[in-house]
């Protein structure tokens, strides 16, 4: 399943689950909302991926990282 989750900075942000987890794509800085989703849906969040890396996009890798 796809869960667009708005729009951020221009661009649009992903949460792909299946089979209960769940990738998040170029998260944004506030997690809040992924982790929201998650609850919601009821799975877990266990990859984070980045499609590439730019000093103007706030990444949230490090949050999740910090939070798990």
């Amino acid at each position: 399943m796809l869960f667009p989750t708005g729009q951020y900075l221009c661009r649009s942000l992903y949460i792909v689950a299946d089979g209960g987890e769940a990738a998040v794509l170029d998260p944004k800085w506030e997690i809040e909302e992924y982790l929201q989703i998650a609850e919601d849906k009821d799975f877990k969040i266990a990859h984070i991926l980045e499609t590439h890396n730019h000093a103007l996009w706030c990444k949230g890798a490090r949050e999740f990282v910090w939070q798990f």
